[in-house]
């Protein structure tokens, strides 16, 4: 039994739902202590031991990140929040005494790692784009460069990187793995069929155009994320809930999505064909849908017309025939990587004396001990 720190990115509904498969099957053999803040605080706290911190949120306006409006909430939140987080993780460091951190694209955990001299391990999916080969069309190149800085910033120094994808590029990076996309339990026990309806989830706000095109193409439409249960011509409009969503998804005939893993993964093992408008400025998502389309699993378009989703509708049965030949697994092979990794690092680290660099972040935010 290995003691665990395992800090969760709240930003988006991915995280959260990935690690508490995770988590499920930790805590049977390991004492865990979860970091986690946003959405994922919100749906682990009742499930696990959860320590709430400080953590970064995104902001929309009209599809796409709104940096300025994000930059500025974010620290006005950070004062009253970062307190709290520093006291309650030094708390942590000092009762728990963790022998082995996993992040999910966390930085606090990271942090923690580092300062202590604890193996990281990374399991997430953002990793692919500094340790992969992973191809783009050279008009992102820009946003494919700054990802990798982000990305390299947020996690230094991890011990070996678990990636989750739907797509395989060549691995460019020693002690990196990669696997298939963790898969919620309830999808896997769907038995998926085609119905007439075509499943429509917009993750940053519910947008009038996309309903404009919808109505302008044949067929019906469920619609998420604009959180109301209403019916106008052929779209009829839910509320989220997790029951209802599973249901409608593994019933569809197709899905109209961003370009967020999560979505996609589930979509694709059920055998969905997927017309992906990535958000804005995200490459994550920009190189999600176009090695969707690349594969032949899918339509990638920029927006959402009319037009465009006719000729996606046209074309779903090609989409589906390919769709057969999709690599499905569950979660047994990362969860049995992970195990593997935890029992090689667990009980052979002793907590020594920071380095040079791990002095100046503990003094900078707080946790070096006075003298």
């Amino acid at each position: 039994m290995a003691r665990i720190l395992y800090g969760v990115s709240g930003e988006g509904s991915g995280h959260a739902t990935r690690s508490k498969e995770i988590l499920s099957g930790l805590v049977k053999k390991h004492r865990v202590k979860v970091l986690a803040y946003g959405k994922s605080y919100d749906l682990l706290k009742d499930c696990f031991d959860t320590q709430k911190i400080y953590g970064l949120h995104l902001y929309y306006r009209d599809g796409s990140v709104d940096y300025l409006r994000t930059a500025l909430a974010n620290l006005r939140r950070m004062p009253a929040e970062l307190d709290g987080t520093l006291a309650g993780v030094k708390a942590v460091m000092k009762r728990f005494r963790p022998e082995v951190v996993i992040s999910d694209f966390e930085p606090v955990s990271g942090l923690l790692a580092r300062h202590n001299q604890l193996p990281l391990i990374s399991l997430d999916n953002q990793h692919i784009f500094t340790n992969c080969d992973v191809k783009y069309p050279r008009r992102f190149a820009r946003e494919a460069g700054v990802n990798r800085l982000v990305i390299g910033a947020y996690l230094p120094r991890i011990s070996e990187t678990l990636i989750t994808c739907f797509y395989h590029p060549r691995v460019t990076r020693p002690d990196t793995y990669l696997f298939p996309p963790i898969l919620r339990r309830a999808i896997l026990a769907q038995k998926p069929r085609a119905g007439r309806h075509v499943l429509v989830y917009q993750t940053a706000s519910g947008d009038d155009s996309i309903a404009g095109a919808l109505k302008n193409c044949p067929g019906e439409y469920i619609f998420y994320g604009c959180n109301k249960d209403q019916r106008d011509g052929n779209i009829t409009y839910r509320k989220f809930s997790e029951e209802g969503f599973i249901k409608d998804l593994a019933s569809c005939r197709a899905v109209v999505c961003n370009g967020g893993l999560s979505l996609m993964s589930e979509a694709l093992h059920l055998g969905k064909p997927i017309f992906s408008v990535p958000i804005a400025g995200q490459f994550e998502q920009i190189a999600n849908a176009y090695y969707l389309e690349k594969l032949g699993y899918g339509r990638y378009r920029p927006a959402l017309t009319a037009l465009g989703l006719r000729d996606f509708l046209k074309n779903i049965e090609l989409y589906s025939a390919n769709l057969k030949k999709y690599p499905r697994a569950d979660n047994s092979a990362i969860a049995a990587k992970l195990e593997e990794l935890i029992a090689a690092h667990a009980g052979k680290i002793a907590l020594k004396k920071p380095r040079l660099i791990g002095r100046m972040a503990g003094k900078i935010l707080g946790w070096e001990k006075k003298k």
